[in-house]
């Protein structure tokens, strides 16, 4: 449970601090490129902090941060590519590809040290699709203004929580013939 509890606390800080510090330093008020540095700040820094929590658990940790890395790019690259042809889908696709390819490129790490990680993907991805409407109803509870620096910070927290708790929760149930024997 300590593990799951650090993975949570981890990823909350890390689209806390990261997603929205990111995202604030950009020098544009395009909206596109806020979410980009938003989201991209939130998820090297899920990565880095996560990975320092799979240090124990996994070989060779410091793959899961390229992973990041390497999803962020793809990302980046999706979302400017295609928002030459319409931002919007540029922005959809980006979101949902990069979500799915760094879901992916988790499970390469994941595939020869835990049994049945193919899962992760799906745990990954309902990491996503759990923590938007987390985000929402922490914007709806509050009444925050979006765009002010405390609903900002508090959707960012909402979003990493929602998205910890979910993703894991998965890990704990990859890891639960470790966890089981290592209690037995």
């Amino acid at each position: 449970m300590r593990l799951w509890f650090m993975w949570v606390v981890g990823s909350t800080l890390a689209f806390a601090v990261g997603g929205r510090e990111a995202g604030a330093s950009s020098l544009t008020g395009d909206l596109i490129v806020i979410g980009y540095l938003a989201l991209a700040g939130g998820l090297l820094l899920a990565g880095a902090l996560q990975s320092v929590i799979l240090r124990t658990v996994i070989a060779e940790p410091s793959r899961w941060l390229f992973a990041s890395a390497a999803a962020v790019a793809a990302i980046g690259v999706i979302v400017f590519g295609f928002g030459t042809v319409n931002r919007d889908l540029g922005w959809v696709l980006g979101v949902v590809g990069g979500w799915i390819l760094l879901g992916t490129l988790q499970w390469l790490v994941l595939r020869d040290q835990l049994a049945g990680s193919g899962w992760w993907v799906l745990a990954h991805a309902a990491g996503l699709i759990v923590a938007a409407p987390v985000v929402g109803f922490a914007t709806w509870a509050t009444g925050l203004p979006v765009d002010g620096a405390l609903g900002g910070a508090l959707r960012w927290l909402a979003f990493g929580a929602g998205y910890g708790a979910v993703t894991g929760t998965a890990l704990l149930w990859l890891l639960r013939d470790r966890v089981l024997h290592v209690t037995a």
